[in-house]
């Protein structure tokens, strides 16, 4: 399984090739999803020694690119990150395949001890500043989670969903609430 992912994150070719591998890692996005890849199949299926060297790889991880994904989350093949900074993922998402998540975003627990799950579908794309935080959330599949959003609901399939704010302005001379600038129109 560990290849297939590779294969589509990292080498981007047709064919695995255990000696093209090394020459495809170069680039940040691609080193940190072969280690970060590396490490999650350690924790899922290693033993003792293996799991505690997993998380020596993804707190290294973490230390220099400023992107957590905690082990044991499952994300599917094709996990796309443009930009890595400020990236939180908690080891209760599901996720399917061509997950997009663009920086500063967080998908994360309500509580620190609860239980269930986030499901992701396919073809997600989770826009920048992002906040999906719940348990037992579902985001069904070709779903666009627009920029600066907050998610605490289920989405459906087939959806885009972003948060309508309407902007305002208040002089800094003002003395009241009644000369308050609506920018909105």
């Amino acid at each position: 399984m560990l290849k297939q992912y590779w294969l589509k994150e990292v080498t981007r070719k047709e064919k695995f090739s255990w000696i093209d591998l090394p020459k495809r890692i170069k680039g940040r996005r691609k080193y940190f999803l072969f280690w970060w890849r590396l490490a999650n199949e350690m924790y899922a299926t290693g033993n003792k020694s293996e799991k505690k060297n997993a998380k020596r790889i993804n707190s290294r991880l973490k230390d220099r690119f400023g992107v957590e994904i905690m082990l044991g989350a499952k994300i599917g093949k094709g996990l796309h990150i443009p930009h890595l900074n400020g990236i939180v993922i908690t080891d209760i998402l599901i996720a399917g395949e061509n997950l997009t998540i663009l920086q500063n975003a967080t998908i994360g627990k309500r509580y620190r001890y609860q239980e269930g799950c986030i499901r992701i579908g396919n073809n997600v794309t989770i826009g920048a500043g992002s906040h999906i935080i719940g348990n037992d959330l579902k985001i069904g599949d070709n779903v666009t989670v627009g920029a600066a959003s907050i998610v605490l609901n289920d989405i459906p399939s087939d959806t885009t969903y972003f948060i309508k704010v309407q902007p305002y302005m208040r002089s800094n001379n003002a003395k009241s609430h009644g000369d308050m600038i609506n920018d909105a129109g």
